[in-house]
């Protein structure tokens, strides 16, 4: 794999304990050297955090698409 995604706060608890889903969700993070992205739960009891976090759907979301495809572009170029 080239990518690690994340769903949910409970997954990315498992993985980096000690970070705060907030922080996990608006970084690149990498995990056993390679690049983790940690996504709300897409269930609709999350409507509250992205309504909480703007920023996630107006700015996050972009990065995260342009991270995914660059990845699929790589692998399809190797």
């Amino acid at each position: 794999n080239k990518i690690y995604i994340f769903i949910g706060a409970k997954s990315a608890k498992m993985f980096f304990p000690n970070d705060s889903f907030e922080e996990l969700v608006f970084k690149n993070n990498t995990y056993n050297n390679k690049i983790a992205i940690v996504l709300p739960h897409p269930s609709p009891l999350n409507k509250k955090w992205i309504k909480d976090h703007p920023l996630f759907l107006s700015k996050r979301i972009i990065e995260i698409r342009k991270i995914i495809k660059e990845v699929i572009e790589s692998s399809n170029n190797s």
